[in-house]
């Protein structure tokens, strides 16, 4: 029983990285579409509890662009909801309008699956449904 608070930090030591780490989703994702017509990529970056980030797609082989530009506010907001699951808000860059996005983080493989909850109102050039990878 002496050498048990010795056994603690260990334990910790192998105990962090389940918690945590696993649902940083930090950074730059892209998709392509299977036509190879579209394009969409993301960065996402912490900012406390949520993550904020920005937006750029490329539809129709170019002739439809919904890209966010960086010295403007975020386009992107989301929240961890459960384990690997993040819900908030997109804005379009083509009409300024509104939506609500889920993403799902699938650590094992690396991807960041994509999903329109509620499309904004107006004209937007965002896939409703799209798996981004790193």
């Amino acid at each position: 029983m002496k050498n048990l608070p010795h056994v603690w930090p260990l334990l910790l030591l192998f105990l962090i990285p389940f918690f945590g780490s696993s649902q940083d989703i930090s950074g730059s994702w892209s998709w392509h579409a299977e036509n190879g017509n579209s394009l969409m990529e993301i960065i996402l970056e912490a900012e406390g509890e949520e993550y904020i980030g920005y937006h750029c797609t490329v539809f129709q082989n170019g002739d439809r662009i919904d890209c966010a530009k960086e010295d403007e506010p975020a386009s992107i907001h989301i929240k961890r909801t459960t384990k690997n699951v993040f819900e908030g808000k997109i804005r379009s860059a083509y009409s300024a309008s509104e939506g609500k996005v889920r993403m799902y983080y699938d650590p094992e493989s690396q991807t960041l699956l994509f999903e329109i909850l509620k499309a904004p109102l107006d004209l937007y050039y965002l896939p409703k449904i799209a798996t981004f990878k790193k």
